[in-house]
């Protein structure tokens, strides 16, 4: 017995101590238990969150969720299936989070769902360098539009026009001024 409860309690203290949140539900969606992390993302105590339908809470903090609770449920319980994506809590500043779920098993011959397990990962920190990578991406994309303009607009009337000897001079000179430019920008 002794053995028994030192494992339990060793398998308690790990599921707390996990970074990522961890919510445990029975099989009728209703929570058992939610680690530390998971109470300070969803903003709630583990008291408040013992026996309150996991899908719901799920709905109230992802109001666009792609799909309604039940048929989430039946996926998860009837069919087995394992379910992630991203999900948005909003408040200030906004939270991005990996959600995932997928059914408990018990381990013998035909497996018996037992409850669901939910896990949300931050990934806060990734989505914003996304966000910053993208408006690199446009400056940069931006910035090169102004000197390839104007190369392709002087190149364009050297090539259609006969143009006096300085004029024509001044617009090479202006094309690999520009083409001068774009390279340093690429370096």
């Amino acid at each position: 017995n002794r053995r028994i409860l030192d494992r339990a309690k060793f398998v308690d203290l790990a599921m707390r101590s996990v970074e990522d949140a961890l919510i445990i539900a029975g099989v009728d969606g209703r929570i058992a238990f939610a680690n530390r992390r998971a109470t300070e993302i969803l903003d709630s105590t583990e008291k408040e969150l013992f026996g309150r339908d996991l899908l719901d809470l799920l709905a109230e903090v992802e109001p666009s969720s792609p799909e309604p609770g039940r048929d989430l449920l039946v996926r998860l319980v009837v069919d087995r299936a394992k379910i992630e994506r991203e999900i948005t809590i909003r408040g200030a500043p906004s939270r991005h989070f990996t959600l995932r779920m997928a059914a408990v098993c018990s381990g013998d011959g035909r497996p018996e769902v037992r409850g669901i397990v939910a896990s949300l990962s931050d990934i806060t920190k990734q989505h914003e360098l996304q966000q910053t990578k993208n408006d690199v991406m446009a400056l940069v994309s931006h910035e090169m539009r102004t000197p390839l303009t104007a190369i392709q607009g002087m190149s364009e009337l050297l090539a259609q026009f006969e143009l006096d000897p300085e004029r024509s001079r001044e617009m090479s000179i202006a094309i690999h001024d520009e083409a001068k430019r774009l390279t340093h920008m690429i370096n």
